[in-house]
């Protein structure tokens, strides 16, 4: 690795051992759009005011501070409550899953289907790969680059043809006390087959109003033909904390994103 390329990610630390990390437990398909993705990010670096996107906005500040990747951390579910109490809700913290604060109720197995997205890349990798490749990927952020080399844990949805999923699914990402500047990577994927309709509202909250991190995350919604997806996102983070999140939606003949 060259010396730009090194110093794209210095303020990453320890960023090759932790792409090293996801690789290891990725299937081979994604490991080379892993290893694409760390390569272009590697080289472009991150937006600056120089790029028409984001001349008003600099990410210097980004720059001159140390991050880690975050480690996981116990919180009680009366920390967030207020903030999420739906009737499906699927919970993260730090970027970690955490099922016992997760809602899932057993009559809704069936209906639907949620599941690790690093399970679904393993075990429904037709669905995942139709997704991926439906976007250019010359069209891709730098910041989404980093994201496709860096997520761990995530989460995909998926709903079956002609369904109408009447429950609201909420995905909360929670930001927990730390003394680390740390990042995170969330990423879903939202799949819905040919004539169905759902609801997911993405919530990002922090429990330390002063805590420093970054939030870099993607969410991609793949919508078949005639598909309908209301989604809401939602935030009460850190007024220190820096949020970065991409929303890729690919709509077949018919489909509507609201």
């Amino acid at each position: 690795m060259n010396a730009q390329m090194t110093n794209t990610t210095a303020f990453l630390q320890n960023f090759d051992e932790t792409l090293k990390d996801v690789l290891a437990q990725s299937p081979e398909w994604l490991r080379a759009l892993r290893r694409e993705s760390a390569r272009r990010f590697q080289e472009a670096g991150l937006p600056t005011v120089k790029d028409e996107e984001w001349k008003y906005t600099s990410l210097t500040a980004l720059t001159q501070q140390p991050f880690v990747a975050a480690s996981s951390t116990d919180i009680s579910e009366d920390s967030f409550k207020a903030y999420a109490d739906d009737k499906i809700r699927l919970v993260f913290v730090n970027g970690q899953y955490n099922q016992n604060l997760s809602r899932l109720p057993k009559d809704l197995i069936g209906q639907l289907t949620i599941m690790p997205l690093e399970k679904a890349a393993a075990e429904n990798d037709g669905k995942l790969k139709s997704v991926f490749a439906a976007f250019d990927v010359s069209h891709e952020t730098r910041l989404s680059f980093l994201n496709n080399a860096l997520w761990q844990q995530g989460i995909y949805i998926e709903v079956p043809a002609k369904t109408k999923f009447e429950s609201r699914i909420h995905i909360v990402h929670v930001a927990a006390n730390s003394k680390e500047r740390f990042y995170i990577c969330p990423r879903t994927i939202i799949y819905l087959n040919s004539l169905s309709e759902a609801s997911v509202l993405e919530s990002h909250i922090s429990l330390d109003d002063a805590g420093v991190y970054l939030s870099n995350g993607v969410t991609d919604v793949y919508l078949a033909d005639g598909a309908v997806l209301n989604y809401y996102k939602a935030q009460k983070e850190s007024g220190q904390a820096f949020h970065i999140n991409h929303i890729k939606t690919w709509c077949e003949r018919n489909a509507r994103f609201n």
